[in-house]
């Protein structure tokens, strides 16, 4: 634990506001985002709760932080693993590269799943304004990765993509990890049916809309127009 001396210059405020950040990042990484309150993250960094509060509004304020540097950091690694699919329109290379790139990062999933029902539930307006300008630059890099692979998909259909994506993580994800009780009993043999493997549910339900997305625009076959009128001739 550290000890901190009130923060007066603007290194100083920025360094505990790091400080913070950080110590708020390892317990969710450690603890989970229920198990860590605004008491434990300011003892993690050596500091009072009151003194927290100069420089946060809340803890969900925190979490949304820690969220919008996990994204950051997730859409570079996954604008890395696109890159050699460039031109592909290959649907399960792409949704390999985007499941694997959401695996190795819990933390993200984790904050995301808890996004509309916790975190965003404790922030003020100037906040939200904030993180959801975040989201749409974010939301720009990622239409663009994924064009640059899926190339037969235009924007519109891409963003509809990005919102699957999101619902999928929200919702996989609390399935994949539920209480210690439930998943005591989803060990059980006859709820087998029940359990959730999230890299394995998430790759086939990315592989399987995205090539909804593609099939949509793939061209139509009709019958040639000759046919047609000859068909109907004969009536």
């Amino acid at each position: 634990m550290r000890c901190f001396q009130r923060a007066r210059q603007p290194a100083e405020i920025a360094q505990r506001r790091q400080a913070i950040l950080d110590a708020a990042a390892e317990l969710l990484q450690s603890e989970g985002i229920a198990n860590v309150s605004l008491n434990s993250i300011a003892r993690h960094v050596g500091l009072a709760k009151s003194n927290v509060y100069r420089y946060f509004e809340s803890r969900e304020k925190i979490f949304l932080d820690v969220l919008i540097a996990d994204t950051q950091n997730w859409v570079s690694a996954l604008e890395r693993a696109l890159l050699p699919l460039a031109g592909s329109n290959d649907a399960d290379a792409v949704a390999q590269a985007i499941t694997d790139s959401v695996v190795a990062a819990p933390r993200l999933c984790q904050l995301v799943s808890a996004l509309g029902s916790v975190i965003e539930q404790n922030v003020s307006e100037e906040t939200m304004v904030e993180f959801k300008t975040s989201v749409l630059g974010v939301a720009i890099r990622l239409v663009n990765a994924f064009h640059l692979a899926l190339p037969k998909l235009p924007a519109a259909d891409l963003i509809g993509f990005l919102r699957s994506l999101y619902a999928l993580i929200t919702g996989l994800w609390p399935m994949a990890h539920p209480s210690p009780v439930a998943a005591k009993v989803l060990e059980r043999p006859e709820f087998a049916p029940l359990r959730t493997s999230f890299d394995r549910d998430m790759h086939s339900a990315i592989r399987l809309v995205i090539r909804g997305f593609l099939s949509e625009r793939e061209p139509t076959r009709e019958r040639p127009r000759d046919v047609v009128q000859a068909t109907a001739s004969e009536y």
